[in-house]
């Protein structure tokens, strides 16, 4: 089951329920149309895709599976292809935590503002809260 979170009092939980948070390219696209939108509000002549790149942080443990199964020569899959492979099954069929853990941002500009924005974007996920109450 994937639940839509609005708020936290959206989820109710007991002992056996897991939430994650998920990063995809939902996540990025996101980002790229808030950025996009300030850009234009801004009469800029740049576009997102101008200034940054994007690419996901994953778990080190995907590429310790990939290894342990024999990485490319045995498993015919790149450590990329392996980790999309198995963060889809994993998505899939609702089984252990996402192997994704996070989105860098990567200026392409070599500025300390393109630096600074790209380094916001990158932790953009911390401004929301969270916590954890076990009742």
């Amino acid at each position: 089951m994937m639940v839509k979170i609005q708020s936290v009092s959206d989820i109710i939980t007991n002992s056996s329920s897991e939430v994650f948070v998920i990063y995809d390219q939902n996540g990025i696209d996101a980002i790229k149309t808030l950025v996009n939108s300030i850009l234009r509000l801004s009469k800029s002549e740049y576009s997102c895709d101008d200034l940054f790149n994007f690419e996901f942080i994953w778990d080190d443990i995907a590429e310790e599976y990939y290894n342990d199964d024999g990485g490319l020569e045995k498993t015919g899959k790149t450590l990329e292809e392996y980790r999309q492979d198995m963060q889809n099954d994993r998505l899939n069929w609702r089984e252990g935590s996402p192997l994704t853990i996070g989105i860098k941002v990567i200026p392409k500009l070599n500025t300390p503002e393109c630096k600074e924005v790209a380094d916001m974007l990158s932790r953009i996920d911390n401004i929301f809260k969270s916590d954890v109450f076990y009742c």
